[in-house]
């Protein structure tokens, strides 16, 4: 039941982080750091519309010609959402609104902010560590309006890529940017050039995923197949970040003869088990022979063998079973071009 609010003529309801899009007809309303979208009807349009931060309740309600009571308990019910509160202090907040017409709205942009890495991976497929000229990339000027342009398209969610996303210190600056018109936020990283400034402002920005590389729980491994020496550093934020509360979501790449053993495998996801990870927290992926790894065909691994020794794994470690053993290549949908876009950093 919901409690109604004391002396609520006065109050002033404020929205934040929220982002409204109208797509032929259909009004959809999002909260960065909520993991679902609420589809809203035109009447709930037209009061959020007003709901600016200086309006109280009963200016609402008189601008829509109905009842404060009634503003008042279709607001409430948004409250219990996370999406609306309700001050007595008037402050002007902007609300992100946008509306397309397009027969497939855009929603996802992965965003490549930097072909820069500090990492060699035998498998890049960007090859960012044999490039020297990066004087393409785009300037602070450009990002301003790509910024402006994904906004009037009324993306959802934005996932910096690269490169190394946080190779740059203008990954963060977007973020905020993006995250204040109520723009998910994710990245997919290696971890290594996290620090606790950076983490602290990723806690800040609520992302729904950050999906980190962590090819071996084994050193020697690891080092192996990034080049680097980075191991005990990229555990140490991986565990930084769960400890602030963000989950990372671990991505670990199989290679033919060197960590696609079952034994291998297995070990892998107990590590993480024991350090209180969870099944769906784990991810792996295929070798694809691009980039540094186009003349690597010897690593790619036999797929219909790997499902089975990854299903057994999951279901022994975790007692954890998959609903499907099958190939997640048959039948898949790729959004490229029609509800999702990549955007290189040039």
């Amino acid at each position: 039941m919901l409690k109604k609010i004391r002396n609520e003529e006065k109050l002033i309801p404020k929205l934040r982080n929220i982002r409204i899009r109208k797509s032929r007809g259909s009004f959809l309303l999002q909260k960065p750091e909520a993991r679902k979208n609420l589809i809203i009807n035109k009447d709930l349009f037209e009061i959020l519309k007003l709901v600016n931060g200086t309006r109280s309740l009963n200016n609402i309600s008189k601008k829509l010609g109905v009842t404060c009571k009634q503003i008042e308990s279709v607001l409430l019910a948004l409250k219990d959402e996370g999406i609306v509160s309700f001050e007595r202090n008037c402050s002007h907040i902007q609300v992100s609104y946008c509306e397309n017409n397009f027969e497939y709205p855009l929603n996802m942009i992965y965003f490549e902010s930097t072909e820069k890495c500090n990492f060699n991976c035998i498998h890049c497929y960007a090859s960012a560590p044999k490039k020297s000229n990066f004087a393409n990339e785009l300037d602070d000027e450009y990002l301003k309006i790509l910024l402006e342009q994904l906004d009037d398209v009324g993306i959802l969610e934005v996932c910096f890529t690269g490169g190394e996303p946080f190779f740059d210190e203008k990954t963060i600056e977007l973020s905020k940017k993006f995250y204040k018109k109520g723009i998910k936020l994710g990245y997919i990283t290696n971890g290594s050039l996290m620090n606790k400034r950076i983490i602290s402002e990723l806690k800040k920005l609520k992302p729904a995923f950050i999906r980190m590389s962590f090819h071996s729980h084994q050193k020697d491994k690891f080092e192996k197949i990034t080049g680097t020496k980075n191991y005990d550093l990229v555990l140490k934020n991986l565990m930084h970040l769960r400890a602030v509360g963000i989950i990372p979501a671990i991505s670990c790449t199989l290679f033919n003869g060197i960590n696609d053993s079952y034994k291998n495998i297995r070990s892998f996801l107990e590590f993480f088990r024991e350090r209180d990870f969870k099944p769906q927290d784990i991810t792996f992926d295929e070798f694809v022979p691009d980039g540094c790894g186009k003349d690597k065909n010897f690593y790619r691994v036999d797929e219909k063998e790997t499902i089975k020794k990854i299903s057994k794994a999951f279901e022994e470690v975790f007692s954890y079973r998959h609903s499907e053993k099958r190939s997640l290549l048959k039948d898949s949908y790729c959004g490229i071009g029609m509800s999702s876009l990549y955007i290189k950093s040039n």
